[in-house]
C-alpha cells in the first residue's frame, strides 16, 4: 500500500478543497505528517460551520487572515467538546 493510502475519504476531500492548488501527492504528504489526521477534516467542518470564514473569504479577507480571525473560535469548539466528552466519560 502506498504511503497515506489509509486516509479516510473525508479527510482527502477536506484536502482537496480546502488546498485544491496542491497536487494530491502534496495533499498526502500532508496529511501524513498531521499526527491526527481526522482531526483536520473536524477542523475544517468547524471552520466552514461554526465561524465567520465563509463570509470572511467571501469579504475579499485572504485565506491565511480568515483562518487566524477564525481561529479562536475554532478552537473554543474543540475545547468545548473536549470538555463535554471528558464529563460524559
Amino acid at each position: 500500500m502506498r504511503p497515506g493510502g489509509g486516509l479516510c475519504r473525508s479527510v482527502r476531500q477536506t484536502l482537496a478543497c480546502g488546498l485544491p492548488r496542491l497536487s494530491e501527492r502534496k495533499r498526502e504528504r500532508l496529511a501524513e505528517r498531521h499526527s491526527k489526521p481526522p482531526e483536520l477534516a473536524v477542523i475544517a467542518s468547524i471552520r466552514h460551520e461554526d465561524t465567520d470564514y465563509d463570509r470572511l473569504l467571501m469579504a475579499g479577507v485572504n485565506r491565511a487572515e480568515a483562518r487566524g480571525r477564525a481561529r479562536d473560535d475554532v478552537e473554543r469548539a474543540l475545547e468545548a467538546w473536549r470538555t463535554r466528552a471528558v464529563a460524559e466519560g
